[in-house]
C-alpha cells in the first residue's frame, strides 16, 4: 500500500467525484510517491459499497484498469436511498491496484540471490520478456496478459487459485489450470473473444 486516505462527507455523484476530484489526486499522488524510474501500470479498481443496515449486503465489484462503470455504483446508492434517509450511513471504499511492469526483468537480471536462483523467478523474467517483445512488436497489449486478468479469480468466497471459471448460469467456479489458460490464450489469437 502506498496510501490511504478518507474523504468524508461527499455530496457530489461518484461519477463526477471521481472525475472532478478523486481522479486528479491519484495521478498526482503516483507522482509524488513513485520515483519515476519505476515504471507502473493499473491492474485494477476494486470498490465495496456498504450502509450500516445489518439486513444489507455489501456490493463489491472490480474493474479492469480504472475503467469504473460508475452506473453500478449509482444504482446500488440509489437503492439504498431509503436507507440513507432513515438516518443509515452509506460508505464507499475505493482501491486502486497498480503493478510494478520492471519488477519481473529486475528479478530476472539478479542471477543468484540469499538462496541462489529460483526456477520460478527464471519462468517469470522469461515470460516478462515474452510479453514485453508480443506488445513491442504488435503493438498492442499481450494476449496472455489480458487472458490471464480476464480469467482471474475475484477471490472470496472462492479459493480455488488464482485464476477460475464462472458458469454463467449457476455462477460455480471452476479452477483454471496452465493448460486450460494456454487454450484459452491459443482461442483469442485465433480471432475470437471470450
Amino acid at each position: 500500500m502506498v496510501s490511504k486516505d478518507t474523504e468524508p462527507d461527499v455530496v457530489l455523484a461518484p461519477a463526477s467525484y471521481w472525475r472532478l476530484i478523486l481522479q486528479p489526486k491519484l495521478e498526482k499522488l503516483l507522482c509524488k510517491k513513485l520515483a519515476k524510474n519505476r515504471p507502473i501500470r493499473s491492474e485494477d479498481s476494486n470498490i465495496v459499497i456498504s450502509v450500516t443496515e445489518r439486513s444489507q449486503r455489501d456490493l463489491t465489484k472490480r474493474f479492469d484498469d480504472t475503467d469504473i462503470d460508475w452506473g453500478v455504483v449509482e444504482r446500488q446508492l440509489i437503492k439504498w436511498a431509503e436507507l440513507f434517509r432513515a438516518d443509515k450511513k452509506l460508505r464507499l471504499n475505493f482501491s486502486f491496484n497498480y503493478v510494478e511492469t520492471s519488477q519481473l526483468l529486475v528479478l530476472s537480471s539478479r542471477k543468484v540471490d540469499k538462496r541462489g536462483s529460483s526456477i520460478t523467478k527464471q519462468m517469470l523474467a522469461k515470460q516478462a520478456e515474452q510479453l514485453g517483445g508480443e506488445q513491442e512488436t504488435s503493438g498492442q497489449p499481450s494476449v496472455w496478459r489480458d487472458v490471464y486478468s480476464f480469467m482471474r479469480c475475484p477471490g472470496p468466497p472462492c479459493h480455488l487459485g488464482p485464476h477460475c471459471w464462472r458458469g454463467p448460469v449457476c455462477k460455480k467456479h471452476y479452477k483454471l489450470k496452465t493448460h486450460h489458460l494456454k487454450s484459452l490464450i491459443r482461442y483469442v489469437e485465433q480471432g475470437h473473444e471470450l
